[in-house]
């Protein structure tokens, strides 16, 4: 068996034991990890665990030719690496861990080495990025600069460095690793297990937005990777080994560039508005509210406004966009990962109130955490009150638009970064409310890949759009020119046209839309030749494959067009969900006092278990009332 275990009394020691392959990690092994700290997790007599490996090495990361099989529902990647941790895991390593096998020592809670241990990350030498939370975990567990250095280099570290830097808790002798760590155990084992399971859960919890933040980016890292030939010539030139022959990066594929150089909020805001137009609304803060001020948080403003060149994690002023004047509210990330605290939250709010008394559209750029930890309550009490005036600002048939950049969580999610007319979302952007380490203890499994990321979230019916920042201007600006020229709705466009020719006979009518060939919704949208700015779904995660649901133009008035394609519908017939989008149409065109134009070209709803369960009637019944 490539994973055993033995206890010692209240200790389960696992160990990896695949010295042919230098402990190497494929599918077989990470179930047998799994499933050892599962059992550990679930049995109230074990209290501690000591993982470990064999006596010359402990892990030399992924098995690169068998692969290391798909990540485990409790335990995530080696079934080790996102486990939630509610007992403490004590790393005992011995000769080498690398790769893979340094993050599985940085995923536990404490590690013991021997004197002959050393630590490596060799994977920018084979083309790679470290993906199994070294990106996120070896700036919290190692000094900053020996962190890259070890991250960018590929450089081993030894045990005694290790030692001394802070990442080993203890050393021992070569070969006496596990009984250091059983020592260690058996010091833990003292104390209350209660008190200790408390203690490092609130310890988790205080990570848990870095932890988002930090496999949201590591997952870029390896898009950004997989997009050019420099991963395949690595593991080619590590399995016949000789030097690798790293591709130009200066040839490198143009998909590689979008994510290389983050846009702070001025920059953004230079790149949105016309030239020379913008100006600020803001006045400079100074201090932190008294009810929160203390000298670590004076210091950690500091360091923040020396980061970012702002005062604030929030920019509010006015421009010109092709020509014509809106508001805007921009996070800047580099500001305490863009939290809102008290001063910010004031800011926000008097902009959107500002904006809506002079009749500006408001666009609100979100990338964020949430609200600041360091301001508690303090802070997420202010919420409300800008998602009322947002309210406020929609209810005075004002345009507002949020692009929602990487990432945009929590507080700032549920409140002002999900209240848009339209709602556009950065590439490859992390958007969530729930942290994955708070689903873990919930459902004691990792929350899956790929769900909190822009691109499943508008095929999902929550964002309107995925845009790249380079791309954002042309957008906002043909969803407003599709407006009024003061950016709204109302009262634009020609009068009503003259009546056409009489209808025929009315059978005749009947008999042409029961014509196979007769046109729909995709000839007339080629027809009227206007640009259509769609709208995915609900906004609330329901889909309608069966409509087309947006903002255009025709015979020169914005309108908000509503069409079902009839080849969409025959796979998608309409159901409450496609009710609920038309709902959210609906608003949209009273909020902004525009007509609708429907296109009708369907056999009707469906009539299924589902539609009565979801509500069907009370959805027709809820667009009628909003038609009239």
């Amino acid at each position: 068996m490539a994973v055993t275990t033995d206890q010692h009394g209240r200790v389960l020691v696992v160990r990896i034991e695949r010295p042919e392959k230098r402990n190497a990690i494929d599918a077989p092994t990470a179930r047998g990890i799994d499933d050892a700290l599962n059992r550990f997790q679930d049995d109230p007599a074990l209290w501690v665990a000591v993982l470990t490996g064999t006596s010359d090495v402990f892990c030399a990361g992924t098995d690169i030719v068998a692969g290391p099989g798909e990540p485990t529902p409790r335990g995530g990647p080696y079934g080790v690496i996102r486990r939630h941790h509610t007992k403490p895991v004590i790393a005992a390593v011995e000769g080498l861990a690398l790769g893979g096998g340094f993050e599985i020592a940085m995923s536990c809670d404490l590690v013991v080495a021997s004197r002959a241990a050393s630590f490596g990350l060799p994977e920018t030498r084979r083309g790679l990025v470290a993906n199994s939370g070294a990106l996120l975990r070896a700036m919290r567990c190692l000094p900053l600069n020996i962190a890259r250095e070890l991250l960018l280099t590929g450089a081993r570290l030894d045990a005694g460095r290790a030692y001394e830097i802070g990442f080993v808790s203890r050393l021992a002798e070569p070969g006496h690793a596990v009984e250091a760590a059983l020592h260690l155990a058996e010091e833990i084992g003292a104390s209350s297990p209660t008190a200790v399971s408390a203690t490092l859960q609130a310890l988790e919890e205080q990570w848990e937005q870095a932890e988002t933040l930090g496999w949201a980016v590591t997952a870029r890292a390896e898009q950004r990777i997989a997009a050019g030939p420099d991963k395949q010539e690595g593991l080619d030139a590590f399995a016949e080994k000789r030097p690798p022959r790293w591709s130009d990066p200066t040839t490198a594929p143009t998909t590689l560039r979008p994510t290389q150089h983050r846009r702070g909020a001025r920059e953004l805001i230079d790149a949105v508005l016309d030239e020379h137009t913008y100006r600020s609304w803001d006045e400079q803060v100074l201090a932190p509210p008294a009810a929160v001020d203390s000298p670590g948080y004076r210091a950690d403003l500091a360091v923040a406004r020396e980061r970012s060149g702002e005062d604030e994690a929030v920019l509010t002023g006015e421009g010109d966009l092709a020509g014509r004047r809106i508001a805007v509210v921009v996070s800047e990330f580099r500001f305490l990962a863009g939290s809102i605290g008290v001063h910010s939250a004031a800011r926000i709010l008097a902009a959107v109130q500002r904006s809506t008394g002079r009749g500006l559209p408001l666009l609100a750029v979100t990338a964020s955490g949430g609200t600041r930890m360091q301001e508690g309550a303090l802070a997420f009490a202010r919420m409300p009150a800008i998602a009322a005036a947002v309210a406020a600002h929609r209810a005075a048939g004002l345009p507002y638009v949020v692009y929602q950049r990487h990432p945009t969580t929590g507080g700032v999610l549920a409140s002002w970064g999900s209240l848009g007319h339209l709602t556009l979302a950065e590439p490859g952007a992390l958007i969530a409310f729930l942290g994955p380490k708070v689903y873990a203890a919930l459902h004691g499994e990792a929350f899956p890949v790929g769900v909190q990321t822009a691109e499943n979230l508008l095929a999902h019916g929550v964002v309107d759009a995925v845009v790249a920042p380079d791309e954002l201007r042309a957008s906002l600006a043909t969803f407003l020119k599709l407006l009024r020229q003061d950016g709204t709705g109302r009262g634009g466009g020609d009068s009503a046209p003259e009546p056409g020719a009489a209808p025929g006979p009315a059978w005749e009518s009947v008999e042409r839309t029961r014509r196979a060939q007769r046109p729909g919704l995709a000839e007339v949208l080629a027809h009227h030749g206007e640009p259509l700015v769609a709208l995915s779904g609900t906004g609330r995660g329901e889909t309608a494959d069966g409509l087309v649901v947006g903002v255009t133009r025709f015979a020169g008035r914005a309108c908000v067009l509503i069409g079902q394609d009839r080849a969409a519908e025959r796979a998608a017939p309409v159901g409450p969900g496609s009710l609920r989008t038309v709902r959210r149409a609906l608003v949209i065109a009273r909020e902004l006092d525009l007509p609708v134009v429907t296109v009708i070209d369907t056999v009707g709803a469906t009539l299924s278990v589902a539609a009565e369960q979801g509500a069907l009637a009370g959805e027709i019944a809820s667009c009628l009332a909003e038609l009239a």
